[in-house]
This record gives C-alpha cells, structure tokens and sequence, in this order.
C-alpha cells in the first residue's frame, strides 16, 4: 500500500494501518447520521456511500486530476459546447460527471465552487441555490448519458440518480465532514484554499 493511500486511527494502540477509503467510509458514514440522513432512510443508497468514499479518497492522489481539470467548466454554456462538440453519450456522461462532482466536493468540502479568493470578483458571483441547481442537473444529464451509452439502467446510472434527488443531503453530509471529522476549517487559510 502506498504510503499516501493509509492511515492509522489516532489513539489506537498496535492498530494496523487501514486503507484510506475506509477512512473516508466511516467518517461519511458518520457525517450522514449526524446530519439526520443515516443510509437506506429513503432509498437504498449504500452505493452512494460507496462512490462518495472513492470520490474523497481520490483528492488523496493529485496526479488524478490534472485530466480532469480541463473537463470542469466554469459556465453552463461552456460546458454545453463541450458536450455537443462530441457525439459520443460515454464522454458526454463523463464530463458531466465530472463537473457535477466537482460542485460536490467544491460545495461540500472546500466551500468554494468558482476556484477563486472570497470577493474577487463579486460582480460575477453565483449563489449557493444556482450551484445546488447546477449539481442536480449535472448528475441528472450524466444519469441520462449512461442510460444511452449502455441501453438499460446499470448501477452508476442508478447512483447519478440518487445523487442528482439527494444532492442536499449528500452535500450537508459533506459539510458536516469537513468541519467535524476532517477539521479542516481552522487549518486551511482562505489563500491556500484558492
């Protein structure tokens, strides 16, 4: 196991190092019941546990999102040209996908979806209801696309679906993740987070 890809519980004694995701997977588990919404409470979601665990444990390793950077997209519109350039439904999935992912974690995580420093540029500004509006729509589109890329309902699709209905939930959870199991509030500055 990389060195990157482990961590040992604080306090533990002669524990052995357990595998990052495991970490992200407790702690959102954890996250979900502190904010009211324990998994299976309106619909089977423990997929969705699963894949939010490995969306998390991937910010571990940066290499695997200079790729990705290109694909998140700032505005709607730019984000609508890129999909209608290519008639493929797999990369249309993808890259939405990909951005909705990015306002989750953005949103969820780091509380900051533009990428920019706090009052940069005001003028520009988007509200918190337009990002949520974006990200349901976003997993709702990436749903639709893997629906066409493999012609019946398959268990990602199901995901995007459940994330684009719960993104409120699934967002809080993140939220409270941050704050109480992360702690990375008082220890990262408004210009490290840009």
């Amino acid at each position: 196991m990389a060195a990157g890809s482990i961590y040992i519980p604080v306090g533990a004694r002669d524990s052995e190092p357990a595998p990052a995701g495991f970490f992200m997977m407790n702690h959102l588990l954890y996250s979900r019941m502190d904010c009211g919404y324990p998994s299976n409470d309106e619909c089977y979601d423990e997929d969705v546990n699963v894949y939010l665990a490995g969306l998390l444990e991937s910010l571990i390793y940066p290499g695997l999102h200079d790729e990705m950077k290109e694909k998140v997209m700032p505005y709607d519109l730019t984000l609508f040209e890129a999909v209608n350039e290519k008639d493929d439904p797999r990369v249309k999935y993808l890259r939405y996908r990909i951005n909705a992912d990015f306002i989750l974690v953005a949103q969820g995580i780091f509380n900051n979806p533009k990428g920019m420093r706090p009052n940069s540029a005001p003028h520009m500004g988007i509200s918190r209801e337009s990002w949520l509006g974006r990200g349901k729509a976003y997993y709702s589109m990436a749903q639709s696309y893997c629906l066409q890329t493999c012609h019946h309902p398959t268990a990602i699709s199901d995901i995007m679906g459940k994330l684009s209905a719960g993104f409120d939930k699934y967002l809080k959870s993140l939220s409270l993740m941050k704050s109480e199991y992360f702690n990375i509030l008082d220890h990262i500055s408004d210009g490290e987070m840009y």
